[in-house]
């Protein structure tokens, strides 16, 4: 349930982050068009304010530039400036760095804040030939062009009225597309989480009356063994080892699928005497294929770790070292201070094989049976405490597994 919830989250993610993509580019298109029509707006205004300063200075042409332009700035109540790119022959603009004059060629938001208009001026029908007006006359043609800048008013409210609009337009479009594609998902999941639901409620039910009938045989087979009566003391001894099969079998599934349900408490765990205590469970299984045991146990061998996790784990790694063992083979298992190596003289794994024996159902000797979850289990568990484990293997040589870890 918690990785379906998991990729659930993702799927949403990544719808986000597809629909916030394309929002973003609408709204900046949006925004980009409310700056165009309220530049158009405000620039018809702008254009005939340039067209009257064209009218008087026509009407004033036989007089210098400059002079002409003081006259229609005491008569009305226009912002401009008279220019070409080398002189500013006239400005009563509020705008700073003059200069900057020189490069402009059209329509534009100066300093984001004031809408500004500059058009050319026609030399000839304007212009006499005095000397205050020759320099202009001397510099007719394409290199320099007298122009009129026309200072508009200051849009800054608007602007940030245009913003506020696309920017809470925005919010509450991610706002609604999130919620959409949240119920979309809830209703889309929700016959999935019923199954998950079932599954595992089922596998609970399942393995829970596995466990029962394992745990009769196993008591059974105990009784037995104690009355010492029993014919067939082998086939005794193949039943008690079918049972522990599937008690380990049963023990595994529980752990891997209701994993949350166990405590995680930690403590120090002193091995060498636990190890002594579990191989004798696994003794009757090394019997069954007359396999050598060698014990290298140091006594401060140790570790910070949940207990009943950590024997799972050193359970499916002796287990996995018995069942691919072969008769009369041989396991060493070596504890040190922070290492514990379970080495035997197996079948071994294919050098290809070894970057995939800890995925889940990964099983790569068919000749033995199981289900590929033991070595998951070992990689969750040594994930979860930090253990590192190493694994070399040569075919029909063995396999060691060799786990590390800091106090």
């Amino acid at each position: 349930m918690h990785e379906a919830k998991r990729v659930a989250w993702q799927i949403l993610s990544l719808y986000l982050v597809s629909v916030g993509s394309i929002l973003v580019v609408l709204f900046g298109i949006w925004y980009a068009k409310l700056i165009e029509d309220l530049i158009s707006e405000y620039s018809v205004k702008l254009r005939q304010e340039h067209r009257f300063v064209i009218l008087q200075m026509e009407k004033s042409r036989f007089e210098p530039i400059g002079k002409s332009a003081k006259k229609i700035a005491q008569i009305s109540n226009v912002k401009f400036a008279i220019f070409d790119r080398t002189k500013v022959y006239f400005s009563n603009l509020d705008l700073p760095a003059q200069t900057t004059f020189f490069k402009l060629n059209n329509a534009n938001i100066y300093n984001n804040n004031t809408l500004i208009y500059v058009a050319d001026i026609n030399l000839n029908s304007l212009l006499l030939a005095d000397n205050q007006n020759q320099s202009a006359l001397e510099i007719l043609g394409d290199v320099n062009r007298l122009r009129v800048l026309i200072q508009g008013d200051d849009i800054s409210k608007e602007l940030g009225f245009i913003r506020f609009k696309v920017a809470l337009a925005m919010v509450l479009s991610l706002i609604f597309v999130s919620l959409v594609g949240y119920l979309i998902l809830k209703f889309a999941l929700k016959p999935l989480e019923a199954r998950i639901r079932f599954l595992n409620n089922f596998i609970k039910d399942t393995t829970h009356e596995i466990n029962t009938p394992i745990s009769a045989i196993l008591m059974s087979v105990e009784s037995l063994e104690r009355k010492k009566n029993f014919e067939e003391i082998k086939a005794l001894k193949r039943v008690k080892i079918a049972a522990l099969t599937l008690s380990h079998l049963y023990s595994d599934l529980t752990f891997l699928n209701f994993s949350q349900a166990y405590e995680a408490k930690k403590d120090w765990i002193f091995l060498k005497n636990l190890i002594k205590e579990r191989m004798e469970y696994f003794k009757i299984f090394l019997e069954q294929k007359n396999i050598d045991l060698e014990l290298v146990l140091e006594d401060n061998g140790k570790i910070y770790a949940n207990k009943e996790q950590f024997f799972k784990m050193f359970d499916n790694l002796v287990n996995n070292a018995i069942k691919y063992n072969i008769k009369n083979g041989h396991i060493k298992i070596a504890l040190l201070e922070q290492k514990l190596i379970i080495a035997d003289s197996g079948c071994g794994i294919a050098k290809e094989n070894l970057a995939n024996i800890f995925e889940r159902y990964s099983r790569f000797n068919e000749n033995q049976g199981g289900f590929g979850i033991g070595l998951s289990l070992v990689d969750k568990i040594c994930k979860e405490h930090n253990i590192k484990i190493k694994v070399e293997s040569e075919l029909k040589k063995g396999t060691k597994f060799i786990l590390i870890w800091k106090n």
